[in-house]
């Protein structure tokens, strides 16, 4: 979607050819370098308006110092001999210290950084960056590979500098994408501007420390930053429940564009900040939100939200309630917040006096809420109001399709009927409820006018069955060799007949095995402790098959399944599609499914399948046992399967600790049958389903005949567990306890 204004195109065009005349002229002077020698030697002698231009290459374990004073007419510049082709890989990064700095078009890829920081706006504590930009820069993929080794990509210190048109996509290990720090006196009030940034896809990390962008910390949280965020990209941010994390005062959001991502704008800490005129566009993906509202003199205006299906704190749009007295650290009361001016279009929920409990019971108070524009063109109940919210005023708000309005005054309801205007978005047709909702000029930031121009922005990623075809017949090592050829999204059909595998086939991207007809199935068997092993970038799609771990190691702890035994970065899926398993029982702990620590599965899922005679669980994702928040998988759903003569659970699901960043993991269970399941002596769980920090379980149509009872403990949000129209036979009832 973009905007028709060709004033602001025009003002934009302009800006961007002056700029580049400028820095033309900064490098007319400028010294080319070849190696990391020759640039220490260019470094040292820098005076303004001088240039270091990096050459073409690849820049292998490159720390970047760039400490210098040049001058608002004269600045000092590091670039690119051609932007994008300058490579900073394996451990880099870049600090930046002194006056007037410029530094573009470098990329960071194919490594991570050996401190904490790949871009930083400081030498130290006491040598910071001031009125220094960093512009048209890539950091792609640029993770540590132990996934919970905390960094960060930027990090600005300093005071009046500005990060813009930079390209930041695929953080995957713990820490904050970008982030605004206040904690010396040389930062506070820095008046920084994050600006026209692409802010690239980012997977859910399973754990809190998944946040986009951060601007300031709890501990300074009452002082100003004055930092600007206008017209960035966040595109598929879905680390945690903050997309943005707004810890101090003063700030500005305006123009930015939300798609797709999983989590709010949340002002977290500070007061008195701006959000406006930015577009929250969810197209009906799970948890995708709006803006959450904590603390002082907050003002949320003529913003735009459609298609947000998060719920609690992660709603369209949250008024939270606040802790009384609270420690710097916990929710301040909402308190003289301007709400006014909104439009909420096809939204799930919108939650007042959100979080309320013993400890939260300070309302908001002192607020308005105003000329707002809610309409559902599938009526819904979709405000809910959780305490008192008598301290919030609230007039001339508009409803159409909403069941019930929070509050007696200040709500009318009627049926509104929207126009798609030349933006992309959709407003009310005509001229009687102008002044009501968002303006229709509103200005929707085009992606690519965001990030830079020579760098190409990520698609979806390729999925299971996206790629080539193979058929292959029973021989040695055919099925191992078959994997070893197929390249992402690639499958592999399988004629019948027995295919033995003597080693542990590595699967690193997404690949299918299935059945080449419908019966007989192949029949595949192991001689190693696994089957396939899942390491970085894999995933595994299993349709049709018939597997036997009767040639499987006489020893404990096999699995037919397993994710590599180290960290992984990526998010893997496991899909299984009418198979039978029979016979993991040579020892004992014998698991189909076995997740590692610090791996975390986006799906798994098992469907219209068979097990039997497994000594083991047959889901395993209980390997996080710190109880720090972390999980192992998001999405865990088994439908229309049967097991038999399971000695521990069908699933072991477990999530540990108070945290409450994250919104999985989320489990489902339908139409299965479960005989003897969950009664092995080794059987710790004491269940035939195990689930402990799920927040949002639906065990459904199913019977459980002879086994272990269902066992669900409560530990943190807001979870709902059903369990309806199943059938129980010599089974205990379900078991569900808060934690």
């Amino acid at each position: 979607m973009r905007a028709f204004s060709l004033k602001s195109h025009l003002l934009r065009a302009i800006s961007a050819i002056a700029a580049a005349a400028v820095f033309e002229a900064a490098l007319a002077g400028s010294v080319l370098v070849e190696t990391k020698a020759e640039y220490l030697a260019a470094s040292k002698r820098l005076q303004p308006g001088d240039a270091i231009v990096l050459a073409n290459g690849v820049w292998q374990d490159f720390e970047i110092l760039l400490d210098a004073e040049g001058t608002a007419d004269q600045p000092i510049t590091l670039a690119a001999q051609d932007k994008g082709k300058v490579i900073l890989s394996g451990r880099s990064n870049l600090r930046l210290a002194g006056e007037h700095l410029i530094v573009r078009g470098l990329v960071f890829r194919d490594g991570h950084t050996p401190t904490k920081e790949v871009i930083a706006f400081r030498r130290s504590k006491e040598r910071l960056a001031n009125n220094s930009r960093v512009t048209e820069v890539v950091v792609d993929r640029f993770s540590n590979p132990e996934r919970f080794e905390t960094d960060f990509w930027v990090m600005m210190y300093g005071k009046n500098n500005r990060f813009d048109h930079n390209h930041l996509e695929g953080k995957s290990n713990a820490g904050v994408t970008m982030a605004v720090r206040l904690d010396s006196a040389g930062s506070i009030d820095n008046r920084h501007r994050i600006d026209h940034n692409y802010f690239g896809p980012r997977p859910i990390l399973g754990a809190n420390g998944g946040e986009t962008l951060r601007i300031g910390t709890s501990k300074h949280s009452l002082q100003n930053s004055n930092t600007v965020v206008e017209r960035n990209f966040f595109d598929r941010c879905n680390g945690e429940l903050e997309v943005v994390s707004n810890k101090s005062g003063g700030n500005v959001f305006r123009g930015n564009l939300f798609w797709e991502s999983r989590g709010t704008l949340t002002l977290r800490h500070g007061n008195g900040n701006l959000i406006e005129g930015n577009v929250f566009i969810g197209n009906g993906v799970d948890h995708a939100g709006g803006v959450r509202v904590i603390n002082k003199d907050q003002i949320v205006r003529n913003n735009y939200f459609s298609g947000l299906t998060g719920h609690r704190f992660g709603g369209a749009l949250v008024i939270m309630n606040g802790v009384p007295d609270s420690p710097i650290n916990r929710y301040h009361q909402v308190e003289n917040a301007l709400i006014e001016n909104n439009s909420i279009i096809d939204s799930n929920h919108i939650e007042m006096a959100a979080g309320s409990d013993e400890e939260r019971s300070a309302v908001p108070v002192n607020s308005v809420f105003r000329n707002n524009l809610i309409v559902n063109r599938a009526a819904r109940d979709s405000i809910a109001a959780h305490d008192d919210i008598g301290g919030i005023a609230f007039s001339n708000n508009v409803l159409s399709g909403v069941a019930k309005a929070p509050a007696e005054a200040g709500f009318r309801s009627e049926a509104v009927q929207l126009k798609e205007a030349g933006n992309g978005l959709l407003f009310p047709g005509g001229e009687a409820l102008r002044g009501i909702g968002a303006p229709a000029e509103l200005e929707v930031l085009n992606k690519d006018d965001t990030g830079v121009s020579w760098y190409p922005k990520p698609r979806r990623r390729r999925g299971f069955d996206s790629g080539g075809a193979r058929t292959i017949g029973p021989g040695p090592d055919a099925l191992a060799k078959a994997v070893a050829a197929a390249g992402p999204g690639d499958a592999i059909a399988l004629l019948p007949g027995e295919y033995q595998v003597a080693k542990i086939i590595e699967i690193g991207r997404p690949i299918t095995i299935k059945a080449a007809q419908e019966e007989p199935k192949p029949l595949v068997r192991f001689e190693r402790s696994a089957l396939f092993e899942l390491a970085e970038g894999g995933s595994l799609k299993l349709e049709g098959l018939a597997i036997t771990g009767e040639d499987a190691p006489d020893a404990y702890g096999n699995a037919a399944i397993r994710t590599a035994n180290r960290s992984l970065l990526g998010n893997y899926r496991l899909s299984i599609v009418n198979c039978s398993v029979v016979n993991l029982n040579v020892n004992h702990s014998f698991d189909f499914f076995r997740a590692g620590r610090h791996t975390f599965a986006h799906r798994i899922e098992i469907l219209g399948s068979s097990f039997s005679n497994i000594t083991g669980h047959v889901l395993s994702l209980a390997r996080e046992m710190d109880d720090l928040g972390i999980y192992n998988g998001e999405y865990v759903a088994i439908a229309d399967s049967s097991f038999r003569n399971i000695d521990k659970s069908v699933a072991n699901l477990y999530r540990g600790g108070t945290d409450e960043s994250t919104f999985g993991p989320h489990f489902q269970l339908t139409g299965a049958v479960l005989e003897k399941v969950g009664r092995g002596s080794r059987n710790k769980t004491a269940a035939s389903i195990r689930l402990l920090g799920v927040q949002r379980a639906q065990i459904r149509s199913n019977r459980f005949l002879d086994s272990e009872p269902i066992r669900i403990t409560h530990t943190v949000g807001d979870p709902v567990s059903i369990i309806a129209q199943n059938q129980f036979a010599s089974t205990a009832a379900p078991i569900v306890t808060d934690g």
